[in-house]
């Protein structure tokens, strides 16, 4: 088995960047209605949020990087009531089309109610 060489860290600019990446990721799955893709791009944003946590906890930034990571925050949260919002709206296009019927169910004894 061959031993991978490590990767050399990213800078902290990179690093938020790409965070800032997998949060439109996350928008542009949510605007298709892609499950796949959004769970994809959920992963990696967590996986950069942590690991950025990480480096926040060890490292000292410079004024710009602090500057860049803020703007980037902000931007993230502006992604993140669009992505809600395209959530609610695919939810408010599911409930026009399920029927007002409570859904089917089994009771104690196996058997279907509620259809």
């Amino acid at each position: 088995m061959a031993v991978r060489p490590r990767r050399v860290p990213a800078s902290p600019r990179e690093r938020l960047d790409a965070w800032l990446g997998s949060a439109e990721a996350q928008l542009e799955a949510a605007r298709r209605a892609d499950p796949v893709a959004l769970d994809a791009a959920t992963t990696l944003r967590q996986k950069l949020q942590s690991e950025l946590v990480n480096d926040t906890q060890r490292a000292s930034f410079s004024a710009e990087d602090r500057a860049h990571g803020a703007a980037v925050a902000r931007r993230i949260r502006e992604i993140d009531l669009r992505v809600q919002a395209c959530g609610d709206a695919a939810l408010s296009v599911l409930e026009g089309l399920l029927p007002d019927a409570p859904p089917g169910t089994y009771g104690r004894r196996g058997q279907m109610r509620g259809i």
